[in-house]
């Protein structure tokens, strides 16, 4: 299966008052979004991998191929990203990975491209899924088109189809649940550079 990536990182941060695309576990570690590039481009080669934001992950931004991110939310962001993929040439499933999972791994996004079921694979982690570090389907990506064009902006609308969920019981075997930790304020980066160790991916200096 061909299977294409979309890192987003054009959120405003909000909650954790600075940008959390350049942002770092600690000294000597990649930046999230770099991070979450280089896992969605080795996850997913030779297919393309784009980044929808200003370009803080080293990946060509769907800007490159003349959409612009809307910046209003992550859903619009996703629609921006698999119309750039199309006017790239490709046509496919696309893994999402939002740039706040600081231990995102080439693994993980390895695991929902190539995970043999057809259709969307969104895993499911502490009763909540995971749309933003999930793979989607052709139809679930025109679905999230029609959605957006209506005024949704809730990723989680897109999936209403159980069978697109992947249980802890599944997805356990293959990759541990640490790499769905997101990072939304100062006390989730604190805790994770606290307990990162030798549990978090090996740090390099970018």
């Amino acid at each position: 299966m061909q299977v294409a990536g979309l890192l987003v990182t054009g959120g405003r941060s909000s909650r954790m008052g600075r940008d959390k695309a350049t942002m770092r576990l600690s000294r000597g570690w990649p930046t999230f979004a770099s991070n979450a590039g280089r896992c969605l481009r080795d996850g997913v080669a030779p297919e393309p991998a784009l980044e929808v934001g200003p370009g803080a992950s080293g990946l060509p931004t769907a800007a490159d191929f003349g959409v612009e991110d809307p910046q209003t939310g992550p859903l619009t962001a996703v629609v921006a990203g698999a119309e750039a993929l199309r006017r790239s040439g490709f046509c496919g499933p696309v893994v999402v990975l939002a740039t706040d999972l600081p231990l995102a791994t080439v693994e993980l996004v390895s695991f929902l491209a190539g995970f043999p079921r057809p259709g969307s694979v969104v895993p499911v982690v502490g009763g909540r899924m995971q749309p933003l570090a999930a793979r989607w389907s052709e139809a679930d990506l025109e679905t999230a088109r029609r959605l957006a064009a209506l005024g949704e902006r809730s990723v989680r609308a897109v999936f209403r189809d159980a069978g697109s969920l992947l249980d802890e019981t599944v997805w356990r075997d293959f990759v541990p649940g640490r790499v769905f930790s997101d990072v939304d304020e100062p006390g989730d980066l604190a805790g994770l550079a606290l307990g990162s160790g030798s549990a978090a991916p090996r740090p390099t200096a970018r």
